[in-house]
């Protein structure tokens, strides 16, 4: 599963997009299991938001910061951010993005959060941004003016929050502590999930991306594309609503005991990878498997008749176990 995460950050440094993904994890240990981040995070590393965006800013000290996060020295590696952007500046949002992920590295869940909460209210300030401050950077040097992230950065940020959440969790014996950092999650990932249908509302479905591509306004486009020497469908490389995230939406309604709105968010899930997601990430079944699992298994837990859930097990599911 691993790989298929590589395959996924592969394709995004193609896009010249940043990007940071923890490994996949064996979810139907639910909380327990998140200790499994620790083992392979060195390997996906940071990325320190993997790539460099092309921006000027980033440099010597950024590629350097990578090497001591790989190396585990995440101090240096914070030093090191520090002095290549600002927290004043135009890569403001960076620098929070950047030290939150290698706080969360460095297992200092709490401070993670809390620059991550800062790189939120930055993206959010950018976002509402006069549309004429933007046109004016267009017309002169994207560099020109703050970087405001991409909308997959954003949905980062809610999946490493709700990602320590569940680490603090973890952490505690205190079961009201632990019951508050849940429910901190749970927040989080409602969060989340508004931004994701806002995702879908400005770059539309995976339906609609099929829809548009058979029709014969669409086929002359890719023609003329072709004629003109792109050769590559920017279609394919939009970023749409996020399997893996509504994933992550599910399971943090699932520890609160949401059975219903988890099963929702587990059918989503398992519906995108199979519009589209899948196929645009070049990912196995295995996801759009465990995701149709505990779909059924959150149909039992909410009381669904046993024939619908049979009925589901028996369309999405061959041989695969439903516990």
């Amino acid at each position: 599963m691993v790989m298929e995460l590589c395959k996924e950050i592969c394709l995004r440094r193609n896009r010249k997009v940043s990007s940071m993904l923890l490994p996949l994890l064996d979810f139907m240990g639910y909380v327990d299991s998140v200790l499994a981040v620790k083992h392979i995070c060195r390997f996906l590393l940071l990325s320190l938001t993997l790539v460099l965006c092309g921006c000027a800013s980033y440099g010597t000290d950024i590629k350097t910061a990578k090497s001591s996060a790989a190396l585990g020295d995440y101090h240096t590696a914070k030093l090191q951010i520090e002095k290549a952007l600002s927290a004043d500046g135009d890569d403001a949002l960076l620098y929070y993005l950047e030290l939150g992920m290698i706080e969360h590295l460095a297992q200092n869940y709490q401070k993670s959060n809390t620059l991550l909460d800062k790189a939120e209210q930055v993206a959010e300030e950018l976002y509402t941004q006069r549309v004429t401050d933007m046109l004016e950077v267009m017309m002169t040097s994207p560099r020109s003016g703050p970087y405001r992230g991409a909308l997959h950065e954003r949905v980062l940020a809610y999946y490493v929050k709700v990602m320590n959440y569940f680490m603090l969790a973890q952490s505690t014996e205190d079961f009201q502590q632990k019951s508050i950092y849940i429910e901190a999650a749970r927040i989080e990932s409602r969060r989340a999930e508004i931004l994701l249908r806002d995702i879908e509302t400005q770059k539309g479905s995976y339906a609609d991306a099929k829809e548009e591509e058979e029709t014969i306004f669409g086929k002359l486009m890719n023609f003329f594309a072709v004629l003109n020497g792109d050769y590559e469908d920017k279609t394919k490389l939009v970023y749409r609503r996020d399997a893996w995230m509504n994933y992550m939406v599910a399971l943090s309604y699932e520890k609160n005991g949401e059975w219903d709105d988890a099963r929702i968010s587990y059918e989503k899930s398992a519906k995108l990878y199979e519009s589209g997601y899948r196929e645009q990430y070049d990912l196995s079944r295995e996801m759009t498997t465990q995701a149709w699992i505990d779909t059924v298994r959150m149909m039992k837990k909410s009381g669904w008749p046993r024939w619908e859930w049979k009925r589901t097990a028996r369309k999405k599911l061959s041989s695969e176990p439903v516990s």
